[in-house]
């Protein structure tokens, strides 16, 4: 990640150097910088806040808390990694722009983070839920057996 920063920042600055002329800083320009704010907020907070066990309602989550603990950790990666992308919409792109492609850099950033834990660990996710739901059925076929486990 720190390789990835440096040579975003290095490209950013080149950018800002090169395309001097071209810089278009508005009131508008606040808006990517609110969003890097939030982000920071965001994946610092999920980064601390960890998920415990036995805090769930009947309509939680269907993941156990480790498995929230790794969607939130990347979320937060993701998060981090989109910083740099907001970087060119302080200093560059007409204001609709700036205030359109800030928000989805970050909608998607947000997203990115949960969707990539849930497919790398699909297979994991998949046992567990057929796991859960084959003892759910055995459970109701006694119960209506009349047996209580």
């Amino acid at each position: 990640m720190r390789i990835y920063y440096l040579i975003a920042i290095v490209a950013n600055i080149i950018a800002v150097v090169a395309f001097h002329k071209s810089i278009n800083i508005s009131v508008l320009s606040i808006l990517p910088l609110f969003f890097i704010a939030l982000i920071l907020f965001q994946a610092a907070l999920f980064k601390k806040e960890k998920i415990e066990n036995g805090f769930r309602t009947a309509y939680g989550s269907p993941f156990t808390a480790e498995e929230e603990n790794g969607m939130t950790g990347f979320a937060a990666t993701a998060l981090y990694a989109a910083i740099p992308l907001m970087i060119p919409f302080i200093f560059f792109f007409p204001s609709a722009v700036k205030v359109l492609l800030s928000f989805i850099i970050y909608a998607l950033a947000f997203a990115a983070g949960l969707f990539t834990y849930r497919i790398k660990n699909k297979d994991a996710l998949k046992d567990r839920f057929d796991k859960e739901e084959t003892e759910r059925r055995e459970q109701e076929k006694k119960e209506s057996m009349g047996e209580w486990k």
